[in-house]
């Protein structure tokens, strides 16, 4: 069974306002500033820029294993790029469109990287 995205306990704890740092009157050092209790949500970024990233991200640790000889380079990198496609295409897509649906029905800003 799904799990219900939206509740009425999810509704009422959502604000879009920015957060309010209320000043500290105790005398220790560093507790002039609380931390705000609610953080601002970001926008959904496009799946190609993540897919990017993740694949700029694997670089070094297929360099890592092409220089100890566990495997090449270009093959690794290659079959990554390839699953990154697959995904994209696939269920990564599904996903991505979930995730954009459930941001602008609980935070009204579907204008955001769509």
């Amino acid at each position: 069974m799904v799990p219900r995205i939206l509740s009425s306990a999810t509704k009422k704890r959502v604000t879009l306002s920015p957060p309010v740092r209320k000043r500290d009157t105790s005398t220790s050092p560093g507790a002039g500033i609380k931390a705000p209790t609610v953080l601002r949500r970001l926008p959904v970024p496009p799946l190609r820029n993540t897919l990017d990233k993740y694949l700029q991200s694997i670089k070094p640790f297929l360099l890592q294993d092409d220089l100890r000889g566990v495997s090449a380079f270009d093959s690794g990198y290659e079959q990554r790029v390839q699953w990154a496609k697959e995904f994209e295409t696939g269920i990564g897509a599904t996903l991505q469109a979930r995730l954009i649906g459930t941001h602008c029905v609980l935070y009204s800003c579907c204008n955001h990287y769509i």
